[in-house]
């Protein structure tokens, strides 16, 4: 931009503008006023016709028919975004490991051409050339590293959303279920009439066998279980319970000596 003063206080401005007319010289935009910013305004409309009249302001606008207009068409389906599922990120997570091992291998690739060059690289023009071989295999190289990264992080992902999506493999083990009552039973098979005899049938059968388990214990001897003194005082007081007689000189009757000596 060029601004330039007039006797008359008119200001000049000049902008140059990257184009060029037949004879090669540069075409500018001028502005002339009493004030340096209406001189500017006009040289930037001056600009703007030149730009305009070399095409470089010809935007075409892409109409589209309003035929083609489906907002308004109810007939076609509405497009539903897929939904991920366990199978579809299992083939992602899949396609993604394929794609990590292909990379990994071109990379690996790439590194031990590298040090095979660099070993034979005797001569200074091939090592020369081997120099600006490796920049542009560094270019790849760099590449392939970025892409690497990128699967290795999308496998991640992918990863993560497998174990929250994963199906639930481990079956619950069934309750058991409770027995039904014997008298329910009964009486759910039976009219009610037969269901008190059932009830007392059972009853009957359930206590002979209490008994009979009774029977086929052995039988405790409390006589084991209690003390040594107690066995033998016991075992005393048993012994003149069976074994006593009444002395010889009484005959059972109640009386004694004394009866005889005093006479009652």
């Amino acid at each position: 931009e060029d601004v330039a003063s007039q006797k008359n206080s008119q200001v000049i401005v000049r902008i140059g503008l990257p184009l060029a007319d037949e004879s090669g010289d540069t075409i500018y935009g001028m502005g002339q006023a009493s004030r340096q910013s209406d001189a500017e305004k006009l040289a930037c409309l001056h600009a703007l016709e030149e730009l305009d009249k070399h095409g470089y302001l010809d935007i075409q606008k892409s109409h589209k028919p309003l035929d083609d207009d489906d907002f308004y068409d109810q007939t076609k389906p509405t497009p539903h975004n897929d939904v991920e599922t366990f199978d579809t990120l299992s083939h992602k997570l899949r396609l993604a490991n394929e794609d990590i091992e292909r990379v990994q291998g071109e990379l690996d690739a790439m590194l031990q051409t590298n040090e095979e060059e660099e070993r034979e690289d005797d001569d200074e023009l091939d090592a020369y050339m081997s120099t600006l071989a490796r920049g542009e295999k560094a270019d790849s190289q760099k590449k392939l590293a970025v892409e690497l990264e990128r699967l290795v992080a999308q496998r991640s992902r992918l990863d993560a959303l497998l174990k929250i999506v994963a199906p639930d493999t481990i079956d619950a083990a069934p309750s058991p279920k409770k027995p039904a009552p014997v008298s329910n039973v009964s009486v759910s098979a039976t009219p009610a009439s037969a269901a008190t005899t059932t009830t007392v049938a059972t009853s009957t059968a359930v206590q002979s066998a209490k008994r009979r388990v009774d029977h086929s214990l052995p039988r405790e001897d409390p006589s084991e279980n209690a003390l040594p003194a107690k066995h033998a005082k016991t075992s005393i007081d048993d012994d003149a319970t069976t074994s006593w007689q009444p002395p010889s000189n009484q005959s059972g009757d109640g009386r004694t000596s004394l009866n005889d000596k005093y006479g009652y």
